[in-house]
């Protein structure tokens, strides 16, 4: 896997997580809260 796959997978995973739409910018979290969920 390249590594935009990965961010992207990432990305994707922890939004459905969060109950977001992936590409909502506005509704994301932080970037500390998404470093520490993937954590």
């Amino acid at each position: 896997m390249t590594i935009k796959e990965i961010l992207f997978l990432t990305i994707a995973f922890v939004s459905e997580r969060l109950g977001l739409q992936v590409f909502d910018s506005e509704r994301l979290p932080p970037n500390s809260e998404v470093i520490s969920l993937k954590g």
